[in-house]
């Protein structure tokens, strides 16, 4: 799903698909901006709070320290520091962590980077382009000060999350006996 896909379904649940037109080739205009710098922070929102990215990657630390600039991907959270497949003990610090020296695999959560219009947005599997939609248009909607219609979408937006979060567990029903 790219960032367009997105912006064209948020442009017809606003009623603007008169006024904007995404075909036209490079994002243009107050609105289509806007609309694209919120379906920006809603992936990002769904990645930091909701549905987090995981990634892992081989590390080097030197003197007892590993500054987190040097990985991929903007880190949010530490998972696991592995040396061997064998967990090890690390401190945690803002722009770094601290640990023996040695070669580790570091698993983190990242934060999804920023999309132009045709690049293609990072989300859980389980993530639609309505359900960021649906964020996005509750995003914009604040941003141009329709506060009563960024509540209605945010409430749509949340109702859709927690439905793709229960739909995530594993549902049994107890096998049938005879009385």
């Amino acid at each position: 799903m790219t960032l367009k896909d997105v912006m064209k379904v948020a442009v017809i649940k606003l009623g603007l698909e008169d006024d904007v037109d995404l075909d036209g080739g490079a994002l243009a205009g107050d609105t289509l901006k806007r609309l694209a710098l919120a379906v920006n922070n809603t992936v990002t929102e769904l990645a930091v709070c909701y549905f987090p990215l995981y990634k892992r990657e081989k590390i080097t630390v030197k003197d007892g320290r590993f500054d987190y600039g040097s990985l991929e991907r903007r880190i949010v959270k530490i998972v696991a520091l592995r040396e061997r497949g064998t967990p090890r003990k690390f401190k945690a610090y803002p722009s770094s962590l601290s640990a023996e020296d040695g070669e580790y695999e570091i698993e983190y959560s990242y934060m999804p980077k920023e999309q132009s219009p045709d690049g293609t947005l990072e989300c859980d599997f389980r993530i639609n382009k309505d359900v960021v939609a649906l964020g996005a248009i509750s995003e914009y909607a604040l941003m141009v000060g329709e506060y009563e219609k960024g509540n209605v979408y945010d409430e749509k937006y949340k109702e859709a999350l927690k439905n793709i979060a229960v739909s995530a567990k594993e549902i049994r029903i107890k096998r049938r006996a005879w009385l």
